[in-house]
């Protein structure tokens, strides 16, 4: 069924976009279903007409697709496209926010220009991967920092994937527990230097292997979430 953002202000309100996406590509039709997003709540709706488009919203659907716990991803960015792919698979797998940073071995930095230009392209990734992975919350993405910065920030739970230790594995008695908060790190290519991951340490995360492999850096950050994924359900 399709899903699409929407406001509610006595009528279902669309964006201009929205509309005309809904309309002459989707191409819907008068008595069709849809599910629209309002303010993170899903409600079912139906299409009374095209030309005007209009909508009615009919019921809250109360089935939650988010965690029970929450994740924020902290990364140091990566070149191009890749950068691009890691915010869509993060959305995706529904991560609460993601913090961009600059590390050692990072060989992009962005000012402040690029970070405007690529924040907002990054912010319509993350619409489509919501709606795509019917998640009710926009995942969080809008802060640039030193890695070295965002390493003292404080979470119920701190994770690191760490190639340095390859034989400590996530402990699979772990169990994270509903409404807890937790942040993981991952590196960018070439990994996190020496001195990172002992502040990591020094300021509470926990290093876990993500096996044998040395994978690439948004592999690591696919592979990393999965594994702590499975551990809230």
């Amino acid at each position: 069924m399709i899903r699409i953002f929407a406001k509610w202000q006595d009528r279902v309100i669309l964006s201009a976009n929205d509309e005309h996406h809904l309309v002459n590509v989707l191409r819907v039709l008068p008595g069709e279903s849809l599910e629209l997003l309002i303010e993170g709540q899903v409600f079912f709706a139906r299409v009374i007409s095209t030309k005007p488009l209009r909508i009615e919203k009919l019921q809250l659907i109360n089935r939650s697709h988010e965690l029970p716990f929450k994740i924020t991803l902290i990364y140091p960015v990566i070149k191009g496209e890749k950068m691009d792919w890691v915010v869509q698979k993060a959305a995706e797998l529904g991560v609460y926010e993601l913090i961009a940073c600059a590390s050692e071995r990072t060989v992009v930095h962005w000012d402040a220009s690029e970070k405007e230009k690529k924040f907002g392209r990054f912010q319509r990734i993350i619409q489509e991967a919501t709606l795509q992975s019917k998640r009710e919350t926009l995942m969080k993405m809008h802060q640039y920092m030193k890695l070295t910065n965002a390493i003292s920030l404080a979470y119920d739970s701190k994770w690191v994937a760490s190639e340095s230790h390859l034989d400590t594995y996530l402990p699979s008695s772990i169990r994270f527990i509903k409404g807890q908060h937790l942040s993981l790190i991952v590196g960018p290519e070439g990994g996190l230097s020496e001195a990172e991951l002992a502040l990591a340490l020094t300021n509470g995360y926990q290093p876990f292997s993500l096996g044998p492999s040395i994978l690439r850096s948004e592999t690591a950050v696919i592979t990393a979430l999965s594994m702590l994924r499975e551990r809230g359900f």
